[in-house]
């Protein structure tokens, strides 16, 4: 009744405000006070009001304000009164507190300690007092009791009121009962299999604790246990549960009455007409002349039901009749499909973004309002706004439009952080301790520009590099990129770790049209200069002097990755050639053809087999009498074979690279940690294999110690997988050498 009459005064004063005679002059508060309140400060509850002094009072403004005091979860009741005042109005905000928990009591436990207790519960002392949580934290106290073989334990919660100071002592009276001890199971029926197989199904032992919930999940185990091995009609009576007369032991039995064990004899459709007979058969993991498994009828009920989706059959009902032979131990199983209509898309909503435009989400978008709703695609549109790289996480909602046959899609983003500046130190076999100032940013402006600026110093290595990409260049599905670098590294070569200084200057631009969904070229113009400097006295097979490169590359690629950045299926293979010469401005002429194929196979879980390969040639074009060395292959380290401890190990013995190059890594990757559904901490086992020649004769596949042999690896590595700062750390054995001992590896980015 009290909140009818606040509601009904609320009411008029908002009337007599908002009416057009006191529009005028009533409307701009010259004050709000919170009234009420006994714990919550006023500042703290000023602050969820959105309403300032001088505002102009609206009645949505006012209702919205109520809901955000609300919001606090303090409060049980809060209502508004508008005092009139000189030149305008003072807001006046009546609030009634929750009762504040004074003092939280347990009579009658003594298996579990009162702090044990507390620590199960969500109510705390000196925290507001909630009945939902009392009710809550009674089913939690039942359930560890119950968890630990008190099956009959009983509590009752009653909260007590001092109203002078509204705080509430909250008394769990709790009746534990005795512990439960399962003294025996007995197996009734079973024939067809061993009982210890059956026992073994069980979580519910002999000498342990009775819990009834384990128990019912037993039965269903066993149930399906029965049905996945063609036993269809496998029944079991209600179980017999006896309890000796202090009710502190069990004796089960179960009674099972196997039936007939059924071979799948047939297997029809009827109903179809979006999909053949031969097609639907593609689809079902059971097969004729097989016995009959519950876990791969369930599996073919769902292919179908999926299949008939991708071609936005939402609403296909997909039944089966199963006609037993009992006496010939046979089944036949009709699938009876009512295919019903396409359902088409109304409206699609974007949600969720408050940085990123619009127009960048929706672009990525395969579906489309109007055209059919397929869940292949609307799948595929997950996974490419989540390889925008600057979404935590993405989901789909399909909500029923005006008509049965038509759906809004609502798609829901949470934006993550597209910049970000890093500082730090890194250690790699390569470059040894490598300083490192990098800002990148995936989102500039809100557009999915992406900007990349890094500097790195250090021992060996002086690195300058600004990188910016267009995804959508002229509003068209073609990205633009610009490369500026400047480079200064101490080489390897020869075997020599510090044989010369390599400084590379220059830039380049790129340009990638996207053909179809998963197809895409790439095309690129590079000119730089090359200055091979400081060269250490004694090594051979390298001058000082400079060189500048001018060179195109094509390339044609497939991607159809689930996650660019941590795959789970999938593949991308990629075949490109570098072209240089002097017909474009350089001193140096070569050709550069290369293949990478990487493939992501899912197991189980999260876990994901992972093959790739890569095989590279690269060969002089007249006037140039030789490929100069940095254009060569130099196999092992980091980025290739794993397990060797520099680059060109692997290969010709004047450990100068080779013209010829094939690399074959094989991971299996498992996640660590997670975070929102995704991997943050990856772990991996990995296998490489790779090899460099300087002569097309000299290649072989063959694994050995020989020098013109193929070294392999072993190993395992942690990855922190991010969009923006991959980092891998790896621990690689060698196989094929005289002197094996661990190499370990830091780098930036995806080995593949």
């Amino acid at each position: 009744m009290k909140k009818i009459i606040s509601f009904c005064l609320l009411a008029i004063s908002c009337w007599l405000l908002f009416s057009p005679v006191h529009a005028a002059e009533l409307k701009k508060i010259r004050a709000i006070e919170i009234k009420g309140n006994q714990y919550i400060s006023s500042s703290e509850i000023k602050e969820k009001i959105k309403l300032r002094k001088g505002d102009l009072l609206t009645e949505q403004a006012l209702k919205e304000d109520i809901q955000n005091i609300f919001d606090l979860g303090s409060f049980l009741e809060v209502n508004a009164e508008i005092v009139e005042v000189e030149k305008g109005i003072k807001l006046i905000f009546m609030v009634k507190e929750k009762p504040q928990v004074k003092k939280i009591v347990y009579h009658g436990n003594k298996h579990f300690s009162d702090r044990k207790l507390k620590g199960e519960i969500s109510l705390k002392e000196k925290e507001f007092f909630d009945q939902k949580k009392l009710q809550d934290d009674i089913t939690k106290i039942v359930d560890l009791y119950k968890d630990k073989g008190y099956d009959d334990c009983q509590i009752e919660g009653i909260e007590t009121l001092e109203v002078e100071t509204n705080k509430v002592t909250v008394n769990f009276f709790i009746t534990e009962g005795n512990q439960i001890i399962v003294q025996e199971i007995k197996l009734e029926g079973v024939k067809s299999f061993p009982e210890k197989k059956i026992f073994k199904l069980m979580k519910t032992r002999v000498r342990k604790v009775y819990k009834k919930e384990d128990f019912e999940k037993d039965l269903k185990e066993i149930e399906f246990f029965y049905k996945n091995r063609g036993y269809l009609k496998m029944k079991s009576s209600p179980p017999e549960i006896n309890y000796n007369p202090e009710r502190t032991e069990v004796r089960i039995t179960l009674r099972i009455n196997e039936g007939v064990r059924f071979k799948i004899q047939e297997i029809d459709f009827f109903g179809n007409k979006v999909y053949s007979k031969k097609d639907l058969k593609k689809v079902i993991t059971l097969k004729k002349g097989k016995i009959f498994q519950q876990e791969k009828y369930n599996e073919s009920l769902a292919n179908l039901q999926n299949i008939y989706a991708e071609k936005g059959y939402l609403h296909a009902l997909i039944e089966s009749e199963m006609v037993e032979d009992e006496e010939h131990s046979n089944l036949k199983i009709n699938f009876v499909i009512r295919e019903g209509e396409v359902v088409k898309i109304e409206r699609i909503y974007i949600e969720g973004n408050t940085y990123t435009k619009g127009y960048v989400l929706r672009r990525e978008l395969l579906v489309k309002e109007g055209e059919p709703l397929y869940a292949g695609k609307v799948r595929r549109s997950l996974e490419r706004l989540y390889n925008l790289g600057f979404l935590d996480d993405v989901k789909v909602d399909v909500q029923q439009a005006r008509n049965p046959n038509l759906a809004d899609l609502v798609f829901t983003v949470s934006e993550g952080k597209p910049g970000i500046l890093n500082a730090g130190a890194g250690y790699s076999t390569t470059d040894l301790l490598v300083g490192t100032l990098q800002v990148q940013h995936l989102n500039l402006f809100g557009r999915a520009y992406r900007l990349n600026l890094l500097w790195e110093f250090g021992a060996r290595k002086q690195n300058y590099e600004i990188g910016f990409t267009e995804p959508w260049f002229l509003h068209k599905p073609m990205s633009l990129g610009v490369d500026v670098f400047n480079t200064d590294r101490l080489q390897q070569y020869g075997g020599v770790s510090d044989a010369y200084w390599e400084k590379r200057e220059g830039g380049g631009l790129r340009l990638g049209p996207r053909l179809s969904e998963y197809l895409s070229l790439n095309f690129a113009y590079t000119y730089e200069s090359i200055k091979i400097h400081d060269v250490k006295e004694g090594v051979v097979g390298i001058g000082a002097g400079t060189n500048r490169t001018s060179s195109l590359t094509g390339s044609i690629i497939q991607d159809s990755r689930d996650n660019i950045f941590d795959p789970g299926r999938g593949s991308r293979n990629s075949f490109s050639v570098q072209l240089a010469g002097s017909f474009l401005g350089g001193d140096i002429n070569f050709y550069k053809p290369a293949l990478t194929s990487s493939w992501f196979f899912p197991t189980f879980w999260r876990f994901v087999l992972a093959l790739n390969t890569r095989i590279g040639w690269v060969e002089k074009i007249s006037p140039s009498v030789e490929v100069p060395a940095y254009e060569r292959f130099f196999v092992g380290g980091a980025e290739t074979v794993r397990g060797y401890g520099y680059q060109g190990e692997i290969g010709p013995k004047e450990k100068e690279g080779g013209n010829y190059m094939a690399i074959f890594n094989l991971e299996y990757r498992f996640p660590i940690a997670l975070e929102r559904g995704r991997t943050t901490v990856q772990g991996a086992i990995f296998y490489d294999v790779g090899g460099a020649w300087r002569d097309s004769r000299e290649i072989t596949l063959q694994i050995g110690t020989p020098e013109t042999w193929m070294k392999s690896a072993i190993g395992f590595g942690v990855r922190l997988i991010s969009p923006v700062l991959p980092l891998r750390f790896d621990w690689g054995y060698p196989l094929d050498k005289e002197r094996k001992e661990w190499q370990f590896y830091f780098s930036m980015g995806s080995l593949f």
